[in-house]
């Protein structure tokens, strides 16, 4: 037979057949078909439903609610969609439980880190120079610490964004905040409301031969709290003599209009401060009318000069010990041998230190050092 004759009844029995055959195949139970769907779609739920403790508080295998969540507290029931939120909200109003929130650790995402080489928006910058600038200015850095290699290798791990100015620019910064913070010191001025007292003295630099003027302003605030701040340090580059130096702290005193609020000065002993007290005194009762000036010399200074005095009486003495300590600070052997024998004598090894006149207390450190380490030194005499 062709396949071309087919007849009516061989196409009813090819169709009754194929039914059959289908129908054999076909799942015979419903229920347990629409379980295989559950447990897929219960398969097929997000990973971080399952992270969250919430789950310890809910059930989705009870035999009445299969593969709806039911609240194992108050047994109420959920439908299988429901959020960890609600389980939350529900747990948190009905039975007082607080759930935190979780991250999921599942996700098989990468997580790519690339450095943003853009740099920020010029007040995020501004932010960050005036960081640079309170540190260069509160550890006392010089500005060419900006250029070294390493600073700058720090601050683009901590910010790949942030270019650190060039030593100029740090310089033109900070001279920028210091207007800014002398404009804030003009307003505390303005508020002081009675008279201020100042203190005064000239040093020299060590490092660079340089003579400095630093003013120190003292008044009591509208809470009658003690105040004090320095209110400037000026580069002295001019003779150290009484006139120059009251001229200067006159200018100053103009510059933030206090001049008629001066109430006091005070400073150390030197002839130059003194006539600088006076030619302060004479300008104000000329100028201002103000009678009630006073220059104050300091009386730490005075009794300093008072000891100094003392301790000539004694002086054969200091001079000797200024001559040993002098052998062994110029002598690393010596300062090593020294430090051998006070580990040896079980005591604490102090490095010899001598004085300097004009460092207040330096001749009473240099004494008392050299008697907690007297009898190795004598054992170093004895051996040298």
């Amino acid at each position: 037979m062709s396949d071309n004759n087919f007849d009516d009844a061989d196409y009813d029995e090819y169709e009754s057949s194929s039914d059959i055959e289908y129908n054999q195949d076909a799942p015979q139970d419903p229920v347990i078909s629409e379980e295989k769907e559950n447990n897929s779609e219960k398969e097929n739920l997000p990973q971080t439903r399952r992270i969250s403790s919430a789950w310890k508080y809910f059930n989705d295998k009870t035999s009445q609610y299969p593969g709806r969540p039911v609240c194992c507290k108050c047994q109420k029931v959920f439908e299988k969609d429901t959020g960890i939120s609600t389980f939350k909200r529900h747990l948190s109003s009905a039975h007082k439980i607080m759930i935190e929130n979780v991250k999921s650790t599942l996700t098989n995402q990468s997580i790519l880190n690339f450095k943003w080489v853009d740099p920020w928006p010029e007040k995020k910058k501004s932010e960050r120079n005036n960081a640079v600038v309170e540190w260069i200015i509160g550890d006392a850095q010089p500005f060419r610490s900006v250029k070294n290699l390493y600073f700058r290798q720090m601050v683009n791990t901590f910010d790949s964004r942030y270019q650190v100015p060039d030593k100029n620019g740090i310089k033109n910064l900070a001279m920028d905040y210091f207007e800014a913070k002398r404009d804030n010191i003009q307003y505390d001025l303005n508020n002081i409301p009675g008279k201020i007292s100042l203190t005064a003295d000239i040093w020299t630099s060590t490092f660079n031969n340089d003579a400095y003027l630093g003013l120190t302003i003292h008044f009591i605030d509208n809470d009658w709290n003690l105040r004090n701040f320095l209110l400037d340090l000026m580069s002295f580059t001019t003779r150290h003599t009484g006139i120059n130096i009251a001229d200067a702290i006159i200018s100053i005193l103009r510059k933030f209009h206090i001049l008629e609020k001066t109430l006091a000065l005070t400073t150390d002993n030197e002839s130059a401060m003194i006539v600088c007290g006076r030619t302060i005194a004479a300008k104000l009762a000329d100028e201002l009318n103000n009678q009630s000036f006073r220059h104050y010399r300091c009386s730490a200074h005075i009794l300093n000069l008072a000891a100094q005095q003392g301790i000539k009486i004694i002086d054969n003495e200091i001079v000797k010990i200024r001559e040993i300590i002098k052998k062994i600070k110029n002598s690393p052997q010596k300062c090593n041998r020294l430090r051998e024998l006070c580990s040896i004598d079980n005591l604490q090894y102090y490095k010899p230190q001598l004085d300097v006149e004009t460092r207040w207390n330096s001749t009473y450190y240099m004494i008392v050092k050299f008697q907690k380490i007297l009898r190795p030194i004598e054992m170093l005499a004895a051996t040298d």
